[in-house]
């Protein structure tokens, strides 16, 4: 009688960064197992995509409709490139967006979902950057309840290896 593998469920964080799509492809190539279920996680948060002064200089409601409903096409078509991606890999998986504080919503989705891990990318922020702009990596990693994989894109590593 032949065991049966267990399917694994794996979050991945994916902003449509190159840091992302770098942790995405360095999951497939040295971690991925046939079987797993591979959710692309994106977070769309409308605050930081237009910072707040912007729409409020400009009370038009023609305006910020426009804004908006650009805002919604790029995420609609940043969601079906995700889509693709998982077909052209043949990964069984879905696409998931959640909304706000990427973090809390990659958090909450494997918690969900009962992800067996996360993987995530990181843009290897400064000391001081990552204390006023925060980390979502960092955030994943504190709040986490399963192991999380923090892949740091090449460009990014050799940026920071002393010579």
């Amino acid at each position: 009688m032949m065991a049966e593998t267990k399917r694994r469920t794996v979050v991945v964080a994916m902003d449509g960064s190159k840091h992302s799509e770098y942790a995405y492809q360095w999951y497939l190539e040295n971690v991925h197992k046939e079987g797993d279920i591979v959710l692309l996680v994106h977070s769309s948060d409308f605050s930081f995509a237009y910072p707040p002064n912007s729409l409020m200089m400009n009370s038009n409601p023609m305006v910020i409709e426009r804004i908006v409903r650009e805002f919604e096409q790029k995420e609609q078509k940043f969601l079906t490139e995700l889509e693709t991606l998982l077909a052209r890999n043949k990964v069984d998986g879905k696409v998931i967006r959640v909304h706000g504080h990427a973090g809390e919503g990659l958090i909450e989705a494997s918690n969900e979902h009962g992800a067996e891990f996360i993987v995530t990318g990181t843009r290897g922020l400064g000391t001081i950057r990552r204390t006023i702009l925060g980390s979502v990596s960092d955030y994943i990693l504190h709040h986490s309840h399963v192991p999380v994989l923090v892949c740091r894109h090449l460009d990014e590593h050799s940026s920071h290896v002393q010579k």
